[in-house]
């Protein structure tokens, strides 16, 4: 582990190599959360338009396998996610953040505010005329945040660099 300038501890380094698709997971925790990027080679429009297509994800994203609701800010989203390891839950979730092209966010708490609260957040990046920077992130806060991270932070790492592949794949073949 080391600590970068900015203050983000770095735990890890792992790169997905999948025939010529390359994920970089950082392994970056920012005070309670995780991210995880790729670079696609991909319009920032075509990137926007797979991420809010969720009619679609059923048929290539492989972490949130069902999203019903639409993108626009303040929207309630049903959500069914799988973890690579098989198991699967259920969450309702507002988007509270939708920049078309730029950023979608969406925040989910359990039971209280304040007790176990998540925000999800997609930024795509111009990355000049070789496309963009997909990153994905997600920030846990509240009183039990720190109890619970440790035994869902490998999961969630692992199905952000398995969903961002896929989202590379789908956008580059459009």
């Amino acid at each position: 582990a080391r600590v970068l300038a900015d203050g983000r501890l770095v735990r890890a380094v792992r790169i997905c190599v999948v025939g010529d698709a390359r994920v970089l997971d950082l392994g970056i925790e920012d005070a309670g959360g995780k991210r995880a990027y790729a670079r696609v080679k991909s319009p920032a429009e075509i990137v926007w338009r797979v991420l809010t297509d969720f009619p679609s994800y059923p048929k290539w994203n492989p972490f949130l396998v069902s999203v019903q609701g639409n993108s626009s800010s303040g929207a309630r989203l049903k959500i069914q996610a799988r973890f690579p390891n098989g198991s699967a839950f259920q969450f309702s979730a507002r988007i509270v953040k939708a920049i078309p092209a730029t950023e979608l966010r969406w925040r989910r708490r359990r039971l209280l505010e304040g007790v176990f609260d998540r925000e999800q957040a997609f930024f795509i990046i111009p990355n000049g005329i070789k496309g963009v920077r997909f990153i994905q992130r997600e920030h846990f806060s509240g009183l039990l945040a720190a109890l619970i991270m440790p035994f869902i932070s490998g999961k969630t790492t692992k199905a952000f660099s398995l969903m961002n592949l896929a989202l590379k794949r789908t956008a580059e073949a459009k």
